[in-house]
């Protein structure tokens, strides 16, 4: 089922930052969403999962959503295979943390990561949730070119059978879209 926003305004103290914004995104690809800074992609993207309340329009065909913040947001308390298991059992786990080439760090904590692995546990943390959707706020920051092309197809092999809307400013990242939208700043 597509994923379809009509009419979607947002505004912080009398500052507009989404304005009847309507498009519709597919039951299956990679949809991005581009532009700079301050244009309001994460305020879009929290409104499309729920986690925020548009002032005006509508999302429907919404379900249950997989996020990669712009924050790892990883809890410093537990291994890497723990923050991974904490949302799917362990068989699923372990593989999503190996797809991302982390095999040899299931023991490790947040602390003992670099900038880059900590970005590929909440991956393969999102990657390993059974969610009908994958929303990924800038997914590759802190990744070499390699890592890219890595994250890049896992994602892309995601997407053959779910959505996927990604928010980056990667230029790798955009090329991996099927089809996107570009915000403007208000």
């Amino acid at each position: 089922m597509s994923i379809v926003l009509n009419n979607i305004s947002k505004s912080y103290g009398g500052r507009q930052v989404l304005e009847n914004l309507s498009f519709e995104i597919p039951d299956s690809g990679i949809f991005g969403i581009f532009g700079g800074s301050g244009c309001g992609k994460t305020t879009l993207i929290r409104i499309i999962c729920g986690l925020e309340k548009a002032d005006g329009g509508s999302v429907s065909g919404a379900g249950k959503f997989s996020v990669v913040f712009q924050e790892d947001r990883l809890m410093p308390t537990m291994t890497a295979l723990e923050n991974v298991t904490a949302v799917s059992d362990l068989e699923t786990a372990k593989k999503c943390l190996e797809k991302v080439g982390l095999a040899d760090s299931f023991g490790k904590y947040p602390s003992e990561l670099s900038g880059g692995m900590s970005r590929r546990v909440a991956v393969a943390r999102a990657l390993a949730f059974d969610a009908q959707a994958l929303i990924l706020d800038e997914p590759f920051k802190g990744l070499e070119a390699e890592l890219k092309e890595r994250i890049g197809s896992i994602i892309c092999e995601y997407a053959k059978t779910k959505p996927v809307i990604l928010v980056t400013h990667d230029e790798y990242g955009m090329s991996l879209a099927d089809d996107s939208v570009t915000l403007e700043r208000q």
